[in-house]
């Protein structure tokens, strides 16, 4: 896990460094300001400097954020995982106050230009191109004390970057290397290969009793049960408050007045068209000539022509051409805004004057027209009454969801009085882990977050109201808590059984095998030792880094394996994934030959090795600054 965590963290550092500078120069106009209290309690010294509580926090939230591990997350921590998490961003926390006073040290400086060129290609605290402060706030209130911390902490992220990049960028690989680095990268090996299942030695184990209750004593551990919990509840939803709420005749009336637009369908025109397109960015000349074209047109339907022949023949827009011109029935809504005032003006079979558009000129006959009609009530009655309800449900959801808010904070120990005076009843949900439920309400993250979290589970309270969806609000508690307990021996000895003798035919079969390698190594020949019945060698000559015709790991062992010596086989062995035991010889080695790469493979493979020396160098740099620090830790930070 741990690893894992250190990679997601690099990305999320090398991202950041965007967000870095976004504050110094983006946020004029924003003053600094303090938000929570002024407590400065160190969780640890670094040089002489504090890392305060504050800054542990944000460091905790972002790295939670950044693993998904949020209120959002579907993913709950249990305490040991918390306890490693915790671990990684105050290591984190540490080794960048390090880095970065190293990087002040030596001259490393973020000015003010650069942060200016970065903030202007930012877009996180942007809309359509502009810095939007309510943007950057909703970052800072979520995961900083104050305006002031997030600088200090994206400053110092920016240091150790830029030395970061300074080191990394600089590594370079000799001609000689690449060459040397192709030559083993294309070698080719001619090889012998042997698995021991370890299904042939599944029938010579014997795993006694005294196995498993030795098993089961040294690795308890394994066998705990999930920690367990149910929930009390109340849920607040707008259907329920909306069920309740009676609407009146004369409201219904009054509504359906006031808003007969709304229940009244819209007028629709018939219409045909004939378009003469013009390209992007059309010079006068263009412009005259398409101008020409459709004043022509105009006039010979003036003259008699049939409006449907012309379409045909001279229309750009083709889709329509081939049916007349004709579009079919658009309402207002459904035409540009000057289509439709033209629209408007005419009468049915008759023909507008040609109109320049975005896209060119265009003519337009009205073929018919058809009057919008009025919902009688009746037909509308069930669309009004819902409106009015649900009009009436989010007023009275507001209020209610701040009764409820008040008296579950008020009574922190029950649920029954806010239960009692809203008339909604107290639920109770099933058992379910960290990880939540299948289905249902506990398999809401926020649902589950909320109720292992330590006000709701150890400190016995309510919980705050959650805000489910839009229309749901829950409050929850603890109704029954199972904490984890090691499962008794008759419920896992079964599976502990058949867990040692998948392990004692494995190492049967190891056993087994490192007996052959020693047998190969003394010189006798792989056709005189002593196989189980039915096992050969297989042989494959010639093969690289990249066959795929044989198993993987027998494949990645052979490659692992080091060069012979005198002509004599390199030999050597492995347990692998699904329990078997493999034998590898290595009867052969074909050096690559460099000269034979293409530029591209070459080229990638110079990118690869000046990367490995470059983050090498920067491991190398931070092991001695880390090293040479004085880092003394004050308390525990807290979550």
């Amino acid at each position: 896990m741990l690893q894992n965590l250190r990679e997601h963290t690099q990305g999320w550092i090398a991202t950041v460094i965007a967000l870095i500078l976004c504050v110094a120069f983006a946020l004029w106009g924003i003053q600094y300001y303090l938000s929570g209290n002024n407590t400065h309690n160190a969780i640890a010294k670094v040089n002489g400097e504090e890392i305060t509580q504050q800054q542990f926090n944000s460091a905790y939230k972002l790295l939670r954020q950044q693993l998904h591990l949020g209120e959002e997350s579907s993913t709950s921590l249990d305490q040991a995982e918390q306890t490693q998490l915790k671990s990684t961003a105050l290591q984190g926390l540490i080794s960048q106050v390090v880095l970065a006073n190293a990087a002040t040290r030596n001259g490393f400086r973020i000015s003010n230009n650069q942060m200016s060129a970065i903030i202007a290609a930012v877009p996180f605290f942007q809309m359509n191109g502009q810095f939007v402060p309510t943007l950057f706030q909703r970052f800072v209130d979520e995961f900083y004390s104050s305006e002031q911390a997030f600088v200090n902490d994206l400053k110092q992220k920016a240091l150790v970057l830029q030395v970061k990049s300074g080191i990394t960028a600089t590594a370079f690989a000799l001609p000689s290397e690449i060459n040397n680095a192709l030559i083993l990268a294309n070698q080719k090996r001619d090889i012998a290969w042997l698995i021991l299942p370890q299904t042939f030695f599944l029938k010579n184990v014997k795993v006694s009793d005294a196995d498993v209750q030795a098993y089961y004593a040294s690795h308890k551990q394994n066998f705990m049960t999930n920690e367990q919990l149910s929930i009390q509840y109340i849920e607040l939803s707008g259907d329920q408050v909306s069920k309740k709420i009676p609407v009146t005749e004369q409201e219904i009336q009054q509504y359906y007045q006031d808003n007969k637009a709304t229940f009244t369908s819209p007028t629709q025109w018939q219409i045909a068209h004939i378009t003469v397109k013009l390209p992007e960015n059309a010079d006068p000349k263009a412009l005259s000539a398409a101008q020409t074209k459709i004043n022509s047109i105009a006039q010979q339907i003036q003259s008699g022509q049939d409006f449907a022949k012309m379409a045909l023949q001279f229309s750009d827009d083709k889709a329509t051409a081939i049916s007349g011109g004709v579009v079919g029935w658009v309402s207002s809504a459904q035409q540009t805004p000057q289509m439709a005032k033209v629209v408007q003006t005419l009468s049915p079979g008759q023909v507008s004057a040609p109109f320049k558009t975005a896209d060119g000129f265009e003519l337009i006959k009205l073929l018919a027209v058809k009057k919008g009609e009025a919902l009688p009530l009746e037909a509308a009655r069930t669309q009004v009454e819902n409106t009015l309800r649900r009009q009436k449900a989010e007023q009275l959801l507001a209020d209610q969801s701040d009764q409820l808010a008040n008296l579950t904070y008020t009574n922190p120990d029950t649920l029954k009085v806010a239960a009692d005076a809203l008339g909604l009843p107290i639920q109770t949900s099933e058992l379910f882990t960290r990880k939540g439920s299948d289905s249902g309400l506990t398999a809401n993250p926020k649902i589950v977050n909320a109720a292992f979290s330590d006000n709701v589970l150890k400190q016995h309270n309510n919980s705050d109201v959650i805000t489910v969806d839009s229309q749901t609000l829950v409050v929850l508690r603890v109704a029954q808590h199972k904490p984890p307990m090691v499962r008794p021996l008759a419920e896992v000895q079964a599976s502990i059984r058949n867990d040692l003798t998948a392990e004692f035919a494995r190492k049967a079969a190891m056993q087994a095998g490192e007996k052959i390698i020693q047998d190969l190594q003394q010189g006798i020949p792989k056709d005189q030792i002593a196989l189980p019945q039915g096992l050969t060698f297989t042989q494959k000559t010639a093969i690289t880094r990249k066959t795929t015709d044989m198993p993987a790991e027998i494949l990645q062992l052979a490659f692992s394996l080091p060069a012979m010596k005198h002509d004599k086989p390199s030999i050597g062995g492995q347990s692998l994934s699904n329990g078997d035991f493999a034998v590898v010889m290595i009867n052969k080695i074909l050096p690559g030959v460099s000269s034979q790469a293409d530029p591209k493979e070459r080229q990638l493979l110079q990118q690869d090795i000046e990367n490995h020396l470059g983050a090498l160098d920067y491991y190398l740099y931070t092991t001695q600054q880390m090293h040479a620090a004085k880092i003394k830790y004050e308390e525990d930070p807290q979550v």
